[in-house]
């Protein structure tokens, strides 16, 4: 068993799963580490090169000891981020542009940032993850309970080097605050 929980040659079930999922186009759910999952989608059955890296990249990013991805950490998309316009929330969505060679390692920058320092500082509610098709740009959307909190989270230990180690990768970040006004959803939703 190797340090990522999964045994047998990595770079071998990369190639296997990519290439089964580009040709069943189908979803396939990857398990590691107990109740981690990690969705994977090919395309409409296309078995294109772009889809087959497209798997082994996520596969990579989940199997890599290094990821926090990987790290036993239950709490880690555990909750699914609830949109109330009641809750009154303060929500940051920061955009950071990229390299597209180190869009993963700034998200995986990120993700490990928030796990180990920025889920612990009072007032944080949530941050979610997105990267663009091009892999340019990487969004942060986070909720905090209040203005305040977000402010006095400069001065919680660590904030202050993550975000230097995040600039460090990133090309440019801006982060914008937000009220959430208005949600809808689709009907039975």
């Amino acid at each position: 068993m190797g340090p990522s929980g999964i045994s047998g040659d990595v770079v071998t079930l990369h190639e296997r799963l990519a290439d089964s999922a580009c040709r069943l186009g189908s979803f396939l759910t990857i398990k590691i580490q107990g109740d981690f999952t990690i969705p994977l989608f090919s395309n409409s059955g296309a078995h294109s090169r772009r889809s087959q890296e497209h798997i082994r990249k996520k596969l990579s990013m989940a199997t890599d000891p290094k990821s926090a991805a990987t790290q036993d950490s239950p709490e880690i998309g555990a909750r699914i981020t609830t949109l109330d316009p009641g809750a009154g929330y303060v929500t940051v969505i920061n955009t950071y542009v990229v390299a597209s060679d180190r869009a993963e390692e700034l998200l995986d920058l990120l993700v490990r940032a928030t796990a180990e320092t920025l889920r612990y500082v009072p007032g944080f509610v949530s941050a979610n993850f997105h990267m663009n098709f091009d892999r340019s740009q990487v969004v942060n959307y986070a909720q905090w309970r209040s203005r305040e909190a977000l402010a006095a989270a400069r001065d919680f230990p660590g904030v202050a080097a993550r975000i230097g180690e995040a600039a460090k990768v990133a090309a440019s970040f801006t982060p914008i605050q937000y009220e959430l006004r208005h949600s809808v959803s689709a009907p039975g939703e």
